[in-house]
């Protein structure tokens, strides 16, 4: 962050990993970066996530694993 701008910033950058055993009983991971606003919620990182593996795999499945937090470790993790 600049340390001279008096502005809040309005979008953060969450790191977001994701695995999910697919409908034809397969595991995917999947896991990036998305900004998100400030006041973003897990479940909008999730259902993100989720869109990210339908569209490469064409598929759905039932979620394994999921955890997200700021890319920037300093600032640690604000929803878990």
């Amino acid at each position: 962050m600049n340390p001279n701008s008096t502005r809040t910033p309005r979008e953060v950058e969450y790191h977001y990993v994701l695995t999910m055993k697919l409908d034809n009983g397969s595991l995917v991971s999947a896991d990036g970066n998305v900004l998100v606003p400030p006041d973003g919620d897990r479940a909008g990182i999730l259902n993100y996530a989720r869109q990210v593996i339908r569209k490469d795999t064409g598929m759905d499945g039932i979620v394994t694993f999921f955890t997200c937090g700021p890319s920037k470790l300093r600032e640690g993790c604000a929803h878990g």
